[in-house]
Order: C-alpha cells, then structure tokens, then sequence
C-alpha cells in the first residue's frame, strides 16, 4: 500500500470538521482529494515539513498548552 492509499484512506475516515495533518512528507505519492467531500464536511487537510528544530519545539510547546489533541492520537 502506497502513501496515497493510507492517506486517502486517513480522509475517508474523518469526521464531519475532522482535520488531517501530514508532517514531513517529502517522498510522499501524488494524492488525489475530493474537495467537494471534504468542504462539504467541513474538513481541514493541512500539511507542513515540520522537520526543523523550531517545528518541533513549537509542537511541543503547543501540545504543553493543551492546543492539540494528544488523546486521540
């Protein structure tokens, strides 16, 4: 199974204003999304490198804040 696969398999799964977010994708395969599913539902995909020292202290400082949802991880 490829990257695509996984990750649109990630977005079939989301809730109605579900957000997936892909970090650190550089190799990743082409990916094809249904827009109008995912506006339609209110979902966000978001992707970001997230590979520099600054990212991850960021991350980290965000997750201490309680602005990610580490729960459902």
């Amino acid at each position: 199974v490829g990257l695509a696969a996984i990750q649109n398999q990630c977005i079939s799964m989301l809730n109605n204003e579900g957000r997936l977010v892909l970090i650190g994708n550089a190799q990743m395969d082409p990916l094809t999304v249904n827009l109008q599913m995912a506006s339609g539902r209110n979902q966000q995909i978001i992707g970001h490198m997230g590979y520099d020292a600054l990212s991850w202290r960021a991350a980290v400082r965000m997750a201490g804040l309680g602005k990610l949802d580490l729960k459902s991880i």
